[in-house]
C-alpha cells in the first residue's frame, strides 16, 4: 500500500510532484528489499541446506513484526495488527552527569544545545565547509554552551575552526542524561529513531538534519507536531543554523508542543515492554497466528488496488460508448 510521507519532510502534506516522487521511492525500496532478500536466503541456503525456507516468505508468515516507533510520533497509516509499536520501550534511565558535563552545565548561562549525528555517521563525510557553518552559528549564541558529539577524524579539523569557548568537542556523550538535564534547551540530531524517541521523551525541542533512511520521516513528523524545525543539509549555510536555532530557542511554541507530546508518551495506556513481554508470550504459545494475516497478502497488484474491477468496467463503458455513438 502507498506509505505516506516515507521519504518526504513534507510528511503529509504532499504536492503531486512529491506525491510521485514518494511514490517512486517506496517502489525503488521495494525492489532493492527483494533483491536483499534473494541474496540472503542465499547465504542461509548455502549454510543450512536448499531446504532452508525464502526469507521473503518467512517473513509473511511471522506473528508480529515489531517497531521501535510510538503512535504519538508517527503519521497515522493502516496496518496490520501484526505490526506492534514499542518506541520508547528501550530508553535506558538519567544518570547524574560526568564531572566534565557538570563543568559544562555549571557555565551555561542561559543553557545547553546538543548535537549528535548519533553512532552510524560519520561525521568525516561532513565537508569543512559545513563543520564551519555550524561552528560560525554556534558562536553566535554565546549565552548557551554546545556539546559536540565529533568522530575523532575530524576533531581537529573543527578545533582549529574554532575560537569561542562555548563548543566543546566530545568522542562520546550519555545522550539521555544530557537531555534529561532541565538546562538543556535544544538538541540538533539527524533524527533516527531512537533519538527523537529520547528527545520527546526527555522534552526537548529538536533542529532535525535528516541524512538518510527513515530519518526523513522522522523529521517529517517532528516538522509536522511542531517540536522542532527541519534544516537540509544538502543546502544548509551558516544562516540557515542561526535561524534554526533562534527559532527553537527563543519560539516558546516547541517547548509547549513537545511538553504536549510527552504528556501523551507517559499517559499511554500500553507499557511497552510489558505490551512486547505478552505479545512474545501469546505468539509462543501457538504455532502460527493465521488470524492475523492479510488476504491481500496474497492477492496480485491488480486485485489489491481493484484494477480489474476498475479496467472491467472501463471497457463496458468504452464498449457502450462505441456501440451508441460510433
Amino acid at each position: 500500500m502507498p506509505i505516506i510521507g516515507e521519504s518526504l519532510i513534507n510528511g503529509e502534506n504532499l504536492n503531486l510532484l512529491e506525491r510521485i516522487k514518494n511514490l517512486c521511492i517506496r517502489y525503488c525500496e521495494y525492489s532493492v528489499d527483494s533483491k536483499v532478500y534473494q541474496r540472503e536466503t542465499q547465504l542461509f541456503q548455502k549454510h543450512f541446506g536448499h531446504g532452508f525456507p525464502d526469507l521473503k516468505k518467512l517473513l509473511g508468515k511471522v506473528s508480529y513484526a515489531f517497531t521501535n516507533a510510538h503512535p504519538m510520533l508517527s503519521f497515522s497509516k493502516p496496518i496490520t495488527n501484526k505490526v506492534v509499536y514499542l518506541g520508547g520501550g528501550a530508553i535506558p534511565k538519567a544518570k547524574a552527569l560526568t564531572p566534565e558535563f557538570e563543568e559544562i552545565y555549571s557555565k551555561a548561562k542561559k543553557g545547553v544545545v546538543i548535537f549528535s549525528f548519533g553512532s552510524l555517521v560519520n561525521t568525516k563525510r561532513l565537508s569543512e565547509s559545513k563543520h564551519k557553518a555550524f561552528i560560525d552559528a554556534f558562536e553566535k549564541f554565546s549565552d548557551y554552551e554546545f556539546i559536540w558529539k565529533i568522530n575523532s577524524e575530524t576533531e581537529e579539523l573543527a578545533k582549529n575552526l574554532i575560537t569561542s569557548s562555548n563548543i566543546h568537542l566530545v568522542s562520546w556523550m550519555d545522550q539521555i542524561s544530557l537531555l534529561s538535564d532541565p538546562k538543556t534547551k535544544a538538541f540538533i540530531t539527524q533524527c533516527g529513531l531512537n533519538s527523537v524517541n529520547e528527545a520527546t521523551y526527555t522534552g526537548v525541542p529538536m533542529i532535525a538534519i535528516p541524512l538518510f533512511a527513515d530519518q526523513f520521516y522522522n523529521a517529517a513528523v517532528v516538522k509536522h507536531k511542531q517540536i522542532g524545525v527541519v534544516v537540509n543539509i544538502g543546502s544548509m549555510t551558516s544562516h540557515d543554523v542561526k535561524v534554526a536555532l533562534h527559532e527553537v530557542l527563543h519560539n516558546p511554541k516547541y517547548k509547549k508542543s513537545i511538553d504536549v507530546v510527552k504528556r501523551k508518551l507517559e499517559l499511554y495506556p500500553f507499557n511497552p515492554l510489558e505490551e512486547f513481554v505478552k505479545r512474545v508470550e501469546y505468539a509462543a504459545e501457538f504455532d502460527n497466528l493465521d488470524e492475523f494475516n492479510l488476504a491481500s497478502a496474497n492477492l496480485s497488484f491488480l486485485k489489491v488496488y481493484y484494477l480489474d474491477i476498475i479496467g472491467t468496467v472501463l471497457a463496458i463503458l468504452g464498449f457502450i460508448y462505441f456501440c451508441l455513438f460510433v
